[in-house]
């Protein structure tokens, strides 16, 4: 490497303009130290602009060692984890138009890999660049002995949104070990949105969270009345999230009908929420109150629809 290609680098700490520069002279590069320089804008740089540049400039490149590069933005801006999904998808946009299939072959021969973070990094990156046929290959990591590989195939069936995954994933919801894991596969079913699986996620044992986020696709008045009860037992649920689970459910019975207050369902949970007056913790007992208060005295102004209010 000459000395002007080493000083044609991305530098972290100058202004944007010259961020920029230094991206548009290393996509005009098109060297191996080049790529590794734009690697570390795609994944560093706090402009969402010039991460996309940088990006950008790997396809334009369109070397192995580019779209190495971009298998790796891909892995670390995973679309179910707080990140950059955005960075996702341009990057998967990116290998796309270079042609994957070499990538493609090694990442299929890394879901056999003996290390699970290898088979967990082939799942997403494969997940992401919605390659035909993919469905049946996650199904059968499903079984995988390591439970992060069970919830990474869990995610990428929901981010195919494939129905055909639907009995898989219920299997996994009401049978794994793992709560990770079944808390991966109700994400997923609620991904694909398949309101049949409603039943299964109310009665699975996952934190209210993650019940709450399946249900966001498919609200119907019927999940009402197991729902408030849900809420008188949040306490009592395996959940990361319990500070949260009475303010998720709330949220989720005004999705399902503004007026929930108002419903048939709602009175039907008027004995749940009574016993929950009882209760040794205070917060289940103000919560209880809270509900019962709304039921008895739900806000004026027309109904919106939903279940009848007779």
């Amino acid at each position: 490497m000459d000395d002007l290609e080493e000083r044609r680098r991305y530098y972290p700490d100058f202004p944007v303009g010259l961020r920029k520069l230094c991206l548009d002279e290393l996509a005009a590069l098109k060297t191996p130290h080049a790529v590794t320089q734009l690697q570390v804008a795609a994944l560093e740089d706090e402009e969402p602009a010039l991460r996309s540049r940088a990006i950008e400039a790997l396809g334009e490149i369109g070397s192995r060692k580019a779209a190495d590069a971009l298998v790796v933005v891909i892995a670390k801006s995973m679309y179910h984890r707080p990140g950059r999904p955005e960075d996702r998808e341009a990057a998967a946009r990116a290998l796309r138009r270079i042609g994957e299939a070499g990538v493609r072959e090694a990442l299929l021969a890394d879901l056999s890999a003996p290390e699970a973070t290898r088979r967990k990094r082939a799942i997403d990156v494969l997940a992401a660049l919605r390659s035909p046929g993919l469905s049946e290959l996650f199904v059968k990591a499903l079984g995988d002995p390591d439970p992060s590989v069970r919830c990474e195939a869990a995610d990428a069936l929901g981010e195919l949104a494939d129905r055909a995954a639907v009995d898989p994933l219920l299997a996994v919801l009401t049978s794994d070990a793992d709560i990770s894991v079944r808390e991966a596969a109700a994400r997923a079913l609620g991904a694909i949105g398949d309101p049949r699986v409603a039943d299964a996620l109310l009665a699975a044992e996952i934190g209210v969270g993650y019940l709450c986020g399946a249900l966001y696709n498919f609200p119907h008045s019927g999940l009402i009345e197991p729902l408030v009860i849900k809420l008188m037992h949040a306490d009592a649920m395996p959940s990361w999230d319990e500070g949260a689970t009475r303010n998720t459910i709330a949220f989720l019975l005004s999705r399902i009908d503004p007026d929930w207050q108002k419903t048939k369902e709602a009175r039907a949970a008027v004995p749940a929420l009574t016993a929950g007056l009882q209760s040794d913790d205070p917060e289940l007992r103000q919560s209880a109150a809270r509900l019962l208060r709304a039921i008895a005295d739900p806000p004026s102004g027309p109904s919106s629809g939903g279940s009848p209010r007779g």
